[in-house]
């Protein structure tokens, strides 16, 4: 055994360009690999960003419309059933005020919620802190960007909460595409 090792290691001596080849063969495929991997990682970061910056300019559109129809939870309803039908990716709008040591939703998409008591840590942070808490969550598979912010009445003052929830399952479903042609793709270079 030892002989045959040492007639591999003297034989790769004379012939170098063996052991480039080989480690080509290894090293290419890994680099793509590695190059697609990244490139994903980072596509799939950036949609992420930017769906919560578009969760982040709906809740303040929606804050800017809520802090003058807040004393009129019908109209708010209506409102957030319409924004609802037209963007579909919202799977939660709430309109939460305080009331005395607690926090109740005035408007709801889902009509059920109207009238219940709230309590979360990010309703908690977002109301003491004074500034939007979003989160990453997911259920049953589905990933959502999660986020509450205050609005303000027209002097400043904090008036209550909005809590918006948008659905990642179109752009994960992107990614995942993306993340299918990418190794397709990867999976012939190595085989050229």
């Amino acid at each position: 055994m030892i002989l045959y090792i040492k007639k591999g290691i003297h034989f790769i001596r004379k012939n170098p360009t063996i052991l480039y080849s080989f480690l080509l063969v290894i090293l290419i495929p890994f680099a793509f690999y590695y190059n697609t991997f990244f490139a994903v990682k980072s596509f799939q970061k950036n949609i992420d960003y930017n769906l919560q910056t578009k969760t982040l300019i709906a809740e303040n559109i929606f804050g800017v419309f809520a802090s003058d129809t807040f004393n009129t939870p019908l109209i708010l309803n209506k409102k957030i059933k319409k924004i609802a039908e037209q963007d579909p990716e919202i799977v939660k709008i709430q309109v939460i005020l305080p009331e005395k040591e607690k926090f109740k939703i005035i408007a709801s998409r889902d009509s059920q919620e109207v009238g219940k008591n709230i309590s979360s840590t990010s309703i908690d942070l977002a109301w003491s802190q004074n500034q939007a808490i979003a989160h990453l969550s997911s259920k049953k598979g589905e990933r959502f960007w999660d986020m509450t912010k205050p609005f303000y009445n027209s002097k400043g003052g904090k008036i209550g909460l909005v809590a918006i929830s948008m659905s990642l399952k179109n752009a994960d479903l992107l990614v995942l595409k993306v993340i299918h042609s990418s190794y397709i793709i990867l999976d012939r270079k190595s085989v050229v």
